[in-house]
């Protein structure tokens, strides 16, 4: 199987190659590492030098409303949105931490009615989340099962951010609509910097220690780019028949 996959991406770039003679496919992260993303049936652990699947669990109740993904802590999070009333559209946001070894999971934490977090990252102890336009973070060292507090951060751009990560010191948002991937002051939400996003339908996003992964909602793809201007660098064609929402990394330190 492995053999097959790798075959797969040989024959990517060379649609690629067509085109451009001194392309060459690019997915190796400097310090090694691991993709996750989540799709409307499954949480998966991915080889981003291969595609290969290396582990994963179900969504259980998450299902089409799966949204954010961040991985931090030894622990895999996730948003999601649960419908509490189908005649008036009210629904409720929540989030989790699953540990990826144990397959525990911590109980579901509320986030509120009407709060769609659209994006996760995780950085610093804290767990960051958009709902498209307003920007928050939580301390993960908080007491969930009590009191805990979500901290408002800022307010950003005119379009839904469907993609945030976290790069060790600032956020990089990627706008489905504007196809935009827009690098963040953290803490004034000032615009820093800004690159073209690689793909339609612009969902999930990553950093891998050089390099940002996007995922492409509408072709099933994950793309690799280069943060100083957008350039691809490499894409995982994969092979499951959802459709892939939220994006996160793995470092082997963690």
């Amino acid at each position: 199987m492995k053999t097959l996959k790798i075959i797969t991406l040989f024959v990517v770039a060379a649609a690629f190659t067509a085109c451009d003679d001194e392309w060459i496919m690019d997915l190796t992260p400097p310090y090694g590492g691991w993709l996750w993303l989540v799709h409307n049936e499954a949480i998966l652990k991915i080889d981003p030098t291969t595609g290969e699947r290396l582990d994963g669990f179900d969504s259980h109740h998450y299902r089409d409303y799966n949204a954010g993904l961040a991985f931090g802590d030894g622990k895999v999070w996730v948003a999601w949105v649960e419908i509490l009333d189908d005649l008036t559209g009210e629904y409720e946001g929540f989030f989790r931490w699953i540990d990826p070894i144990t397959k525990e999971e911590s109980p579901k934490i509320s986030l509120g009615r009407y709060f769609h977090v659209l994006a996760l990252a995780w950085g610093g102890g804290y767990l960051y989340l958009t709902t498209g336009l307003h920007y928050y973070r939580i301390d993960t060292s908080q007491d969930f099962e009590n009191d805990y507090v979500i901290e408002e951060l800022f307010e950003y751009g005119d379009w839904y951010a469907r993609g945030l990560a976290w790069d060790g010191t600032y956020l990089w948002t990627a706008t489905t609509k504007a196809k935009k991937i827009s690098r963040l002051d953290p803490v004034t939400g000032g615009l820093l910097h800004q690159i073209p996003a690689p793909c339609e339908g612009a969902v999930g996003l990553a950093w891998d220690g050089e390099a940002l992964w996007v995922n492409a909602a509408k072709d099933n793809r994950g793309y690799r780019v280069s943060p100083k201007d957008g350039e691809v660098l490499g894409y995982l064609q994969y092979d499951f028949a959802g459709t892939p929402r939220g994006l996160a990394f793995e470092f082997p330190s963690e």
